[in-house]
């Protein structure tokens, strides 16, 4: 008897897909002795998923940023020899029309996704080749498990995500607080930063309270943040690397104060106190944890639309939700609670 496989498709950013690994352990809960198949399109994804071996049996990769939609489609045309399998979910959010068709290109059985908004021909088409799950109010996390509800598979409320247990570290630096400035430069993604002055006089007041500063830095913000440490005297204290490393650093530290992006689901993750600056973005997208706070205290509707990833602002009025409705000394207070509430150093 042919083994029984199944596949979830993980074709979002690191901190999207980072929502995705509850939906991943209990779909191996559930048929623990299936093949389980991830599908990604960022590598950071992808290595995330090869470290959890004990989970993914096979990650399947489409080169889409390296090669653009020509490559990555046929790449995703070479898929369905490794991908047929008894069912496929597809994590959400993935609302971009192309990873509709990247679903049906893998030849699974059954296919579950979320009810997007696609054009009514595309929609049609979807709706005829799966099972959509509507889009319910309530974090991705738990969006994610609606699919495998779906499918009649038992699930439960996780606690947060599933991170390599060699991403993680003891937390034998409590008092230092990591600083994150930047976010994805990407289809306008990266108006989800809250302003670099603000971060400037946040990380002023971190340091009258006694902590010990620290920034973290991808290529994306490297100049931004190394002015930002210049000017607040930490010149020699920017954290860059691979991912695990950063992890790993992220999970020595006390908190974590970062926009929306992959680096506060990280924090998450690993188990360190992190508030999240939403802006643009809906909390449900912020990062899931005990210790995790998606701070958003504007009244005015999120903008961001997952199914064309438009970042434009609404109203046109220069994100005021993130530039002028979050204000530093709010976000030191939140900060300073958050760390009191979880003071003491984890293992």
């Amino acid at each position: 008897m042919a083994k029984r496989r199944f596949v979830v498709l993980c074709l979002q950013g690191f901190g999207d897909s980072l929502e995705a690994t509850p939906l991943v352990e209990q779909l191996h809960r559930n048929v623990p002795e299936a093949e389980l198949v991830v599908v990604t399109m960022r590598p950071q994804v992808r290595d995330l998923y090869r470290a959890l071996p004990h989970l993914v049996d096979r990650v399947a990769y489409i080169p889409y940023w390296e090669k653009g939609k020509v490559g990555a489609a046929l790449a995703a045309a070479r898929l369905p020899g490794m991908t047929r399998s008894e069912a496929s979910f597809l994590a959400y959010p993935a609302g971009r029309p192309e990873y509709a068709l990247f679903c049906r290109a893998i030849g699974s059985r059954k296919h579950y996704a979320h009810d997007y908004e696609y054009p009514a021909r595309l929609r049609g088409l979807i709706r005829s080749s799966s099972r959509t799950v509507p889009i319910a109010a309530k974090h991705n996390v738990l969006r994610n498990l609606d699919l495998l509800a779906a499918a009649e598979f038992q699930v439960t409320v996780p606690t947060g995500y599933v991170v390599p247990e060699s991403w993680k570290a003891p937390r034998d630096l409590p008092a230092r607080v990591l600083l994150h400035i930047g976010s994805i430069a990407h289809d306008g993604l990266e108006n989800k930063r809250w302003p670099a002055q603000n971060f400037l006089e946040l990380g002023r007041e971190i340091e009258r309270q006694s902590f010990q500063l620290a920034f973290i830095s991808g290529p994306a913000e490297r100049e931004e943040t190394e002015a930002l440490a210049r000017e607040l005297g930490r010149s020699d204290a920017i954290i860059e690397g691979d991912l695990p490393a950063i992890a790993r650093e992220i999970a020595r530290s006390g908190a974590v104060v970062a926009n929306d992006s992959g680096i506060a689901h990280l924090a998450a993750g690993v188990g360190t106190p992190v508030v999240a600056l939403m802006g643009p973005t809906a909390v449900d997208f912020g990062p899931y944890g005990p210790g995790a706070v998606a701070f958003r205290p504007s009244a005015c509707p999120p903008c961001f639309d997952p199914a064309t990833t438009d970042m434009r602002c609404a109203l046109d009025i220069d994100y005021a939700c993130l530039k002028r409705d979050i204000r530093v000394a709010d976000v030191a207070q939140t900060l300073l609670q958050l760390l009191d509430r979880h003071s003491s150093p984890v293992s």
